[in-house]
C-alpha cells in the first residue's frame, strides 16, 4: 500500500492518505455502504453489488496507471473514511478533469476531505490538466465552502438538477484553473 502522506485530523486522528488499492476493496465497499445507509449529498445513492464494485475499482487503478485519473483513500485504522479522485475528460477536453470527494460522516469536518482534495489538485497538474470540475448539492453548505476556499468558482447551475430525499436540489457546477 502507497502511503501519499499522514495527517492529523482536528479530533487527533491520525489519518492516511494513501493511493487507491484493491486489498481494501471490502473497506471501500463497507465505506459506500455507510453512505448510502446514511442518504449522504451525493450523486451515488445505491450500493452496488460486489462484483461491480470490484469491476469499478480495478478499472479505476487502471486508469491511474495510463495517467488518465487520480485518486487517493483516507484510511484511519484499517478503515476507508473518505475517497477523492479526478478523471479527465478526454477528446477535446482531455485538459478538464472531474473531481469528486467523500467523506465519511463520522470524520467530517476534521479536515480530512481538504487534505484529500489538496493531494488531488496537486496530483492534477502531473497529469498536466489545466481545469478541474465538480459538482455539488446547493444546500451542501459545508462543502461548497470548502470548494471556495479551495479556489473554485461557480460556472452554472442546473435548477433542479438533484433529487434527495423526494425534494430538488440545483446542481451547483464548479470550475477551478490550475
Amino acid at each position: 500500500m502507497k502511503i501519499f502522506k499522514k495527517i492529523r485530523s482536528k479530533n487527533n486522528r491520525e489519518v492516511s492518505i494513501i493511493e487507491p488499492t484493491m486489498d481494501l476493496l471490502d473497506e471501500l465497499i463497507q465505506f459506500f455502504h455507510r453512505l448510502t445507509e446514511e442518504d449522504a449529498l451525493i450523486n451515488r445513492y445505491e450500493d452496488l453489488a460486489y462484483e461491480v464494485e470490484k469491476r469499478k475499482l480495478e478499472n479505476k487503478i487502471e486508469e491511474i496507471k495510463h495517467g488518465d485519473a487520480f485518486a487517493c483513500w483516507a484510511v484511519y485504522k484499517g478503515k476507508v473514511v473518505g475517497i477523492c479522485g479526478t478523471t479527465r475528460v478526454g477528446g477535446r477536453s482531455k485538459h478538464v478533469g472531474n473531481l469528486g470527494v467523500m467523506v465519511d460522516r463520522d470524520f467530517r469536518h476534521e479536515g480530512i476531505g481538504r487534505a484529500l482534495m489538496e493531494s488531488v489538485l496537486e496530483n492534477a497538474k502531473k497529469l498536466k490538466l489545466k481545469i478541474i470540475t465538480l459538482d455539488s448539492f446547493e444546500n451542501n453548505e459545508p462543502a461548497m465552502a470548502l470548494y471556495e476556499k479551495l479556489g473554485f468558482q461557480v460556472y452554472g447551475r442546473l435548477p433542479k438538477g438533484l433529487l434527495w430525499q423526494n425534494n430538488f436540489y440545483d446542481e451547483i457546477r464548479m470550475y477551478k484553473n490550475l
